[in-house]
């Protein structure tokens, strides 16, 4: 059977505006999202009658993982000064990624906890965005 991997070419970062009805705005030139989603926290509950010595589990509150989205700098776009105007502003934001066709588009509300520009001498230069997950990650489709 072949595959049915997709390339993440094609995939957009997008930063909502908080208006209502909200319009999301594709934050440009992002071109890696290493990791995003959710974590449970793990809570022992161990007690006297635990089976066997051993200890024992059950999963906590979920947490949206803290990620980072990297980009080429680009601060002649508003979509770049905006996200940093969010991380200064300590401003909780919607956002979606929108994975290539048929995976989806994930939305979540986020705080920019921090941002940084590489400079190499002899490449693009990077910018790169820090967010924290704040609720749900939630998955609708295309």
């Amino acid at each position: 059977m072949p595959t049915g991997a997709k390339l993440g070419y094609g995939s957009l970062f997008k930063r909502g505006n908080g208006a209502s009805p909200e319009v999301f705005t594709t934050v440009v030139e992002m071109h890696d999202v290493p990791d995003f989603g959710s974590e449970a926290a793990l809570v022992e509950v161990t007690n006297f009658d635990s089976p066997s010595s051993t200890r024992e589990y059950i999963s906590g509150l979920l947490d949206g993982i803290q990620f980072t989205v990297a980009g080429n700098t680009r601060l002649d776009s508003q979509t770049q000064l905006d996200m940093i105007l969010d991380h200064n502003n300590k401003t909780l934001r919607n956002f979606q990624i929108h994975l290539t066709s048929p995976q989806g588009i994930w939305s979540f509300a986020a705080l920019v906890l921090g941002w940084k520009i590489s400079v190499p001498v002899a490449g693009a230069q990077q910018i790169t965005f820090t967010l924290k997950v704040s609720g749900t990650l939630v998955r609708a489709g295309n």
